[in-house]
Order: C-alpha cells, then sequence, then structure tokens
C-alpha cells in the first residue's frame, strides 16, 4: 500500500475494530458521561461513509482502536491504538502502563498530548481533536423577551462547579430577564430554586437538545479540566458566544471563545456523593475564578450583539476545518503511518 487510495481500499476491504464501552458495561455499571459513546458514532458513521465496516472489539482485524479510559484498553490485534483524553496534570501509572502497551498513541488535545509525553508515555503521540456535526446548524440568535444562558455540564461527574457558579449569577446583580438554564443528565443533589435558574435534567432527544442550544444566547461553561471540551466546541460552532476556559484541551479553539479565568490548584476530584473519584496524584487540575464571572456575565449581556457576530464568524471557521468528516480523514492518515 503505497497510497492514500491503496490504503481506503484496504480498509474497506479488511474494515477497523474499535472498542468503546457501552454506556452501561457488562457488569451493570452505568457510566458517568456518554461523551465517549457521542464521539465514536460519529467517527464511526463517517468511517462507514467510506465504505470502511467497523467491527466491535475484533482481534481478527489487523487495526484496532480503543477510544475510552486506557483502564478499558483491548488488545490482541497486530496493530493496537490507544486514543483517550484526560483532563489532569498527572497520570496514573496503571494508564501510563496500558498507552505504553499500544502501538500508537493519539490524544484529544495539545494538553493531553503533552500530559502523556512528560508523565512517560513513550510514543509519538499525536493529536486527533474532534469535529462538528453537519447537522448543527449556525444560528443568528435574536433576543426576543428573556436573555438565556445556558450552563450544559456534560457528564455530571463534577458538580461543585455547578453550585458554584449557579450562585455566583445569582449574586452578579444581572436584570431580571437574564435567566440560566442548567442542563445535567440527571438531577442535581440539591437544587438552588430560584425564578430565573431553570433546570433540565430530563433525557431530550437528539433535536430537542439541539433546540435547547438554538434558543439559548450564550454558553456558560465551568469546569475542572477538559481533555477537549465538545460541549463548549459545539456551541461556538452554532455560533453562540462562549464563556469557557482557555486552558487544558479548550486552549486549542481559545481564538474562538470568551475567556473564564480558570486557575490551577491540587485535583481532588470528588463526585456527587462526596466520595473520591481517583485515589492518585493526579497533580493539578483547573478552578473557575468566580470573582471574575459577574463582570464577564455583565459584559456579555451589553455587548452581545458583538459578542454574537464574532462567535458566527468563528463558527464559520470551525466548520471550514473541523468536521467530521475532515477529522475522520485525519484519523485515517495517522493509521497509514503507523
Amino acid at each position: 500500500m503505497t497510497g492514500e487510495t491503496d490504503f481506503l481500499e484496504y480498509l474497506a476491504d479488511a474494515g477497523l475494530s474499535w472498542f468503546t464501552p457501552p454506556a452501561t458495561d457488562s457488569s451493570g455499571l452505568k457510566w458517568a458521561t456518554a461523551g465517549f459513546t457521542d464521539v465514536a458514532l460519529n467517527l464511526i458513521k463517517c468511517l462507514n461513509g467510506l465504505f470502511i465496516p467497523v467491527i466491535y472489539n475484533s482481534d481478527k482485524l489487523k487495526y484496532h482502536i480503543n477510544f475510552c479510559a486506557p483502564e478499558y484498553f483491548q488488545y490482541g490485534n497486530e496493530l493496537v491504538i490507544g486514543y483517550a483524553p484526560w483532563e489532569f496534570t498527572k497520570l496514573p501509572q496503571r494508564k501510563i502502563i496500558n498507552l505504553n502497551r499500544c502501538d500508537a498513541v493519539w490524544a484529544t488535545s495539545t494538553f493531553v498530548r503533552d500530559v502523556y509525553i512528560k508523565n512517560g508515555v513513550q510514543h509519538d503521540v499525536q493529536v486527533l481533536p474532534h469535529g462538528v456535526s453537519k447537522d448543527w446548524d449556525i444560528k443568528d440568535r435574536e433576543i426576543l423577551g428573556d436573555f438565556y444562558f445556558l450552563l450544559d455540564n456534560g457528564g455530571d461527574i463534577f458538580t461543585d462547579v455547578v453550585y458554584d457558579t449557579i450562585e455566583t449569577f445569582l449574586d452578579s446583580d444581572l436584570p431580571d430577564g437574564v435567566k440560566l438554564v442548567v442542563k445535567t443528565t440527571r438531577s442535581l443533589r440539591n437544587v438552588i430554586e430560584h425564578p430565573n435558574v431553570v433546570y433540565v435534567s430530563d433525557f431530550l432527544s437528539y433535536e430537542k437538545y439541539r433546540e435547547l442550544y438554538y434558543k439559548s444566547h450564550c454558553m456558560l461553561y465551568p469546569c475542572n479540566g477538559e481533555g477537549f471540551g465538545l460541549v463548549p466546541f459545539h456551541a461556538v460552532a452554532t455560533g453562540m458566544p462562549t464563556i469557557t476556559t482557555h486552558l487544558t484541551g479548550c486552549a486549542d479553539y481559545s481564538d474562538h471563545t470568551i475567556c473564564w479565568p480558570h486557575t490551577w490548584e491540587e485535583a481532588i476530584p470528588k463526585v456527587d456523593d462526596g466520595s473520591t473519584l481517583y485515589e492518585d496524584d493526579l497533580g493539578l487540575w483547573i478552578v473557575p475564578d468566580y470573582a471574575a464571572l459577574p463582570e464577564i456575565l455583565h459584559d456579555t449581556v451589553e455587548n452581545y450583539a458583538d459578542l454574537k457576530r464574532n462567535a458566527i464568524q468563528s463558527a464559520r471557521i470551525l466548520r471550514s476545518s473541523a468536521t467530521w468528516d475532515q477529522i475522520t480523514d485525519s484519523m485515517i492518515s495517522l493509521l497509514q503511518k503507523i
């Protein structure tokens, strides 16, 4: 196989093996986030569009891609690829061992690549980011009544940032017509009741979830670190002004978001029930600077027309270079180089 066409023909004939655990694994344990599944399905759909069959976790095929946490990686194929995000500055030894067992390692952002290399992953780690779905359109949002900030917490692993952001929003002395919509995948442990805060914890169909983005005016995204940050990335891709960190995975598209300063602190990740997610030394993670948020919120409301114009231009830029089809083309090029 000397050229790209020959390699595509080979893949179309031989297929690829892929492993991403389902949202509920064989033990009955429910994953805290379906983010891996969403990305995997988008990439597999694009591969199928190129007539490349994707087989679930088959050791009979030459190429096998693991897209999941390294603890779940599957081995046994001739060429095994480990593809995984990460949010902290240190990596547990078990993850390093499993990444080094692979024949190639891909990271979701420049930040993740650098963390892997710094922590002893012995590969020329390549960055394969995430993409934009074609059926999410650019919207020119109008303010016809209330102004809606959308806080979409994604996977709901860490909820302290959600509570603290809601409290800061309510303490920001915003006009009464400014509302905060809080989207979670399950009900929060504690709910701060206020007429200007709307909670959406129900499962939404794909169409209704997309419509929630279209009807919101600005994304407000706090986090403790991102391997990539698909939630704010997709918000920008619809032309929505997006307030988020310019650190970790979000740094790769920081030119297109409104900076919410975050600071580095010792990583002690606790889940909603108060238990610690990892017992390992994870180094540092990021924490939102809540004192800076009120000014950012006021500036967003007061200068929305300009910010919206910039966001629409950013959406056009992202869509010209980061569709899932383009990410899939990059993935195939990386496979060919192994």
